[in-house]
């Protein structure tokens, strides 16, 4: 599979949805002085956290880290 059709949907997943793999984003916070971007998601029963440059890239690390929780 082209890993960037795979990285296409969990976008499109997450974007038309508002969740990923049943993980929604519980928290948010922009520190602007910083440069950095820190989110939450959860399921409920586990929450991920992740911070980036953008909000792109925390994005990406929490897809990451849900994919590999779920594989698992």
């Amino acid at each position: 599979m082209d890993d960037s059709n795979n990285t296409n949907r969990k976008w499109e997943e997450y974007y038309l949805s508002g969740t990923y793999k049943g993980f929604r984003k519980s928290k948010e916070y922009k520190y602007r002085l910083m440069g950095r971007t820190h989110l939450t998601f959860t399921n409920g029963d586990k929450d991920f956290f992740a911070s980036g440059s953008f909000q792109e890239e925390a994005l990406r690390k929490i897809f990451a880290r849900i994919d590999k929780y779920i594989k698992n």
